[in-house]
């Protein structure tokens, strides 16, 4: 429980130390941390970046109050009409 990882590629972890990522990531929810790193990563990079993917998994205890209740449907439906 608590465990966080952070998955990207180098044009975004090019431009942070491997302590300012974990502060971000530990005291911030995964979609803001997202929003925060990209953001930052984009201003370092003063328009000469490389792309930037990431996905941010944090683990919770099962039945923990931080866990969401998993949806009747996993996926949501899509119209392409």
């Amino acid at each position: 429980d608590g465990d966080c990882f952070l998955l990207c590629s180098d044009g975004l972890w090019a431009y942070f130390k491997n302590e300012e990522l974990g502060q971000i990531l530990d005291t911030m929810a995964p979609r803001q941390a997202a929003e925060a790193l990209i953001a930052r990563a984009r201003e370092r990079a003063g328009g000469w970046g490389d792309n930037c993917s990431l996905a941010i998994i944090k683990v919770r205890e099962v039945g923990s109050p931080a866990v969401a209740k998993t949806p009747s449907t996993p996926f949501p439906r899509l119209d392409l009409n």
